[in-house]
């Protein structure tokens, strides 16, 4: 029996509503995470609607805010993509849950400069390096608190790229998965810049949950233990990262 088309919209209504919106935050802007906020282009939204596929309780959103406005006690009771425990002062991971070890990284000193090496943080003096306003090294915040390297700050991490392109910096700081994805995107990035080796700071991306929702948790990790969720994530990555 054919169901009346104003009954079907009913049901399809009905259906959307009766789902919660969840915002997963993302605190940084940049690819292949965030590609376009506009147009939903990215990993992080391809992410969502695979998990929008999958939930029968939730509906998800990305939302991407600065991680000071991310991590109050209003918005933390959702969940927070491609973070790590080091990063939200949880190493012994007590104040949230996680989903752990989802994506491989490394930060990265890259250069314009074919003959430069990096033997240890001496390397680094007396240069001027790239980074992202607002973010913290750890690595180098010695460096810059004792003028032993310039910091000269830009808005995001393609800025970094081309600051060394137009060699108006010696180093840049950017992480692996946005620099190989500036790689296929940017062409003259692959004849011009080196990656530093001798440096590995190596990591992983992780999500990190509210304790004070546990079912958002569980239904996160039923679409990735799931055999279609497995597909669609090795798809995302075989996409977007380098794995």
């Amino acid at each position: 029996m054919k169901i009346p088309f104003a009954l079907f919209l009913l049901f399809t209504s009905s259906s959307l509503v009766a789902k919660t919106t969840i915002e997963l935050f993302v605190y940084f802007d940049k690819p292949p995470f965030i590609v376009d906020k506009k147009d939903r282009v990215g990993l992080s939204y391809d992410f969502a609607a695979a998990l929008n596929q999958h939930s029968k309780t939730y509906h998800y959103v990305i939302v991407q805010m600065p991680k000071p406005r991310i991590l109050t006690e209003d918005n933390i009771r959702s969940a927070v993509l491609w973070t790590n425990p080091a990063w939200v002062d949880d190493i012994p991971m007590k104040k949230y849950d996680w989903i752990l070890d989802l994506i491989p990284e490394r930060e990265l000193y890259i250069t314009h400069d074919k003959n430069m090496n990096y033997q240890d943080i001496s390397s680094l003096h007396n240069k001027t390096i790239a980074t992202v306003r607002n973010y913290t090294y750890f690595n180098l915040e010695k460096l810059f608190k004792n003028n032993l390297a310039i910091r000269t700050n830009v808005h995001n991490e393609k800025a970094v790229a081309l600051m060394l392109l137009y060699k108006r910096a010696d180093i840049g700081v950017v992480g692996l998965q946005t620099f190989e994805y500036f790689k296929r995107t940017i062409p003259d990035i692959n004849d011009n810049l080196k990656i530093l080796t001798g440096y590995n700071k190596a990591f992983q991306r992780s999500i990190l949950i509210s304790k004070s929702t546990p079912q958002l948790k569980q239904d996160i990790e039923a679409w990735f233990n799931s055999a279609k969720g497995k597909s669609e994530w090795l798809t995302l990555k075989t996409k977007w990262l380098l794995h």
